[in-house]
């Protein structure tokens, strides 16, 4: 009974966790090969990294900032938004704002989180935390088949 309930709660984990990661990382992939001048969404939400205090003043330096695709006729006044800027670069802000290079309104912002992201997807960071997870799943197998051996040791003495 207790085996049937984990495996229910395993299979809704992972319909509700693993299926949806999959689908936004292939929309991602899709949308990195055949639209490369566009920035990826995840339904029409896009994330960036602040990485510059001159932005906006309600945004600090490594914030991770999420935006939503919006129509530009809906557009407010002040509105914080993300925008292409005469570089070409995502600029985000509520004033000077060129509303024909718009990317998405400012829906949501994590302090701080911006930072770490950006130090863990260096490729140096990426081979440490790949490597550091083998090292975890090799540890974890080598107990589960500790743990095998002394059951099948009880198993024979019975």
């Amino acid at each position: 009974m207790k085996n049937n309930f984990r495996k229910s709660i395993g299979d809704v984990i992972f319909i509700l966790v693993f299926i949806p990661l999959a689908i936004a990382s292939i929309r991602i992939v899709y949308q990195k090969f055949f639209e490369p001048e566009k920035i990826p969404d995840i339904f029409g939400y896009k994330m960036f990294v602040v990485f510059d205090d001159s932005m906006d003043e309600s945004l600090e330096y490594g914030d991770l900032v999420i935006t939503f695709n919006e129509i530009k006729d809906s557009l407010k006044v002040n509105s914080v938004i993300a925008y292409r800027n005469d570089s070409d670069r995502v600029t985000i802000s509520s004033k000077n704002v060129n509303f024909d290079k718009v990317e998405g309104v400012v829906v949501f912002k994590i302090p701080k989180l911006g930072s770490i992201l950006y130090v863990i997807c260096q490729p140096f960071m990426i081979i440490i935390i790949s490597c550091f997870i083998l090292l975890i799943g090799e540890v974890c197998i080598y107990f589960a088949k500790k743990i095998d051996a002394k059951d099948a040791n009880m198993i024979e003495k019975e």
